[in-house]
């Protein structure tokens, strides 16, 4: 039998009323017909409401210059209509990144992350590096006329060599990151360039980051070249920028495999006899690495660091140069004056009965060496760094005027406290201290009587409208001064080395000593080694050589002028 059906009858449900608005009308009907007023249903308010709060809409006359018609090219061109113009993108919609190349689909980016990025980041959202974001002293120096370390090679300034290593170091940060496998198979002749030229092109300077890329091991990378065979390390103009000193003696230690510490490991507790015997048999037996590490670099350049740095001088003598005894070229250009508290440089003790005594805490105060010209303090520092540096044959402080008076430095009455420069220091032979300025305008020119004679001779008070000359006369005269002041210092170093042993080293006098060394019957290690030598050499004098960085004779002539104008009235 068929079911039955039952048939629904849909109706329209009935709307209900508020009652708050059903009381209402019902008010209103009860009203005066003159004071009732046309009253509005819920949809009309709620049509209102959605036209009140809806977006602008664009007129429809505006409309059709955004979106005007189209016609085919062929009937424009018949008719003699302008061509159509493209329409305008969206609202929120970014634009290309390159004609006919759209960018990757997503969101964009947060700026704090193009901020952080030196390579993916556009110009005007790139920052620099975290140590160098809003100081102007952080900035790094211009460094292209930079004297290299001793004895380093590189290309000529027309060769092909010579272009691609200058584009590497214009464009570092990029190579870094996107060629680090190759950089890392690289001759280490060519990594060693390649340092130099990052000193002086780069903007940034290199991170810890991109020396380990670049001495990546061949335990790392199968075809990497690794560190064998470095033996100059120029980091001018990275520290305390790019790379602090504590990075780079990580760098040291884990790429020369330089332990840090000479403590003996702790004997481990044995379970029988059976062991200890085992362990006392194979330690006869030498260990011997497959692969010895590599030596550690002999040239270092550490020059231009940033003027913020805390304390580079405690660093240096703490963390750098124990790890490198046998280094022979060392370049501290424009380091700040020596000492280990340089914070405390401007802090005083008052002393407890009398306000007016006060003490200074640290060895250098602020003014030792311009009123009370004491270079005591940097005296002992630099005295440490040749106990430190006792291989030592070539220093550069270029642009260190302000403390070089503590290179001859001796306590009042004759007394000690400078450097031994017939100690350690006594195979010294270059100190390089060139002014950071270079050399004057004036005496660039090789002539007799050059502009620099009518400059030392300019009178400011009977020419007083020059005001070009009188600037170039200050400037010369201060150069000069400080010439003469350097040359006053390698004399005394000179005479401090020409001076004769006081007496007998530990007991034994120098004839003995000498006898000792020749036989072959004394020993002792290399630092004991090089101060007796210092030691006894120090009788044939002190052949230590002041570059001050230019070799001229009309220049040596301009220096002898000023000194029998000026430093003689002095």
């Amino acid at each position: 039998m068929p079911k039955r059906r039952k048939h629904i009858s849909h109706s329209k449900p009935q709307t209900s009323v508020h009652p708050s608005i059903s009381r209402s009308s019902h008010s209103h009907n009860n009203d005066s017909p003159q004071e009732q007023a046309p009253q509005k249903s819920v949809n009309d308010l709620l049509q209102h409401l959605r036209i009140s709060q809806a977006p602008s809409v664009v007129p429809t006359e505006s409309r059709s210059d955004v979106n005007p018609k189209t016609l085919h090219p062929s009937v424009s061109s018949i008719l003699q209509i302008p061509q159509t113009p493209p329409p305008r993108p969206r609202p929120g919609m970014r634009p290309f990144a390159t004609p006919g190349r759209r960018r990757p689909p997503g969101p964009a980016p947060p700026r704090s992350w193009l901020e952080n990025s030196g390579i993916h980041a556009p110009p005007h959202a790139r920052r620099a590096p975290s140590t160098q974001r809003s100081l102007d002293s952080q900035e790094r120096p211009n460094l292209e006329s930079l004297t290299p370390l001793p004895d380093t090679h590189l290309p000529h300034p027309r060769s092909l060599q010579h272009l691609t290593l200058l584009h590497l170091a214009q464009n570092w940060d990029f190579h870094v990151e996107y060629d680090q496998y190759y950089l890392a198979t690289l001759p280490v002749r060519y990594k060693q360039a390649l340092l130099t030229y990052i000193a002086k092109h780069s903007p940034h300077g290199i991170t810890l980051h991109g020396l380990q890329t670049l001495f990546l091991a061949s335990g790392s990378l199968p075809s990497a070249t690794g560190a064998e065979g470095l033996t100059h390390l120029d980091l001018s103009g990275s520290i305390g920028r790019s790379l602090s000193l504590l990075e780079l003696k990580k760098f040291i230690t884990t790429t020369f495999h330089i332990p840090t510490s000479t403590s003996t490991p702790s004997t481990l507790s044995l379970d029988s006899w059976e062991e200890e015997e085992e362990d006392n048999t194979n330690a006869d037996i030498p260990s011997l690495s497959p692969t010895p590490p590599p030596p550690p670099p002999t040239h270092l350049s550490l020059s231009h660091p940033s003027p913020l740095t805390p304390s580079p001088w405690r660093s240096l003598l703490t963390l750098i140069l124990p790890l490198l005894p046998t280094l022979t070229a060392l370049s501290l250009a424009s380091w700040p004056s020596p000492s280990l508290h340089p914070n405390s440089r401007t802090a005083y003790l008052t002393h407890p009965s009398s306000s007016f005594a006060s003490i200074p805490l640290s060895p250098t105060p602020f003014y030792a060496h311009t009123l009370d010209f004491d270079f005591s303090g940097s005296a002992s520092v630099l005295r440490h760094l040749a106990r430190l540096t006792y291989c030592l044959q070539h220093l550069d402080l270029s642009g260190c005027h302000a403390w070089l008076p503590a290179l001859a430095w001796r306590e009042s009455g004759g007394g000690g406290g400078g450097i031994e420069w017939a100690g350690a220091w006594s195979g010294l032979r270059t100190v390089r201290v060139a002014q950071a300025c270079g050399v004057p305008e004036a005496l660039l020119e090789e002539e007799h009587d050059g502009p620099w004679r009518a400059l030392l001779a300019f009178d400011e008070s009977r020419e007083e409208g020059d005001v070009r000359k009188a600037r170039q006369a200050r400037e010369l005269r201060a150069w000069c001064a400080k010439e003469v002041e350097v040359e006053e210092i390698g004399r005394r170093v000179r005479e401090e080395g020409e001076e004769g042993p006081s007496g007998p080293v530990n007991g034994v006098s120098w004839e003995d000593i000498e006898a000792e060394w020749l036989d072959g019957r004394r020993t002792g290690g290399p630092r004991m080694m090089g101060w007796e030598k210092g030691q006894m050499r120090r009788k044939g004098g002190c052949r230590v050589h002041f570059d001050r960085g230019w070799d001229g004779w009309w220049i040596k002539e301009c220096v002898g002028v000023y000194k029998a104008m000026y430093a003689g009235g002095r």
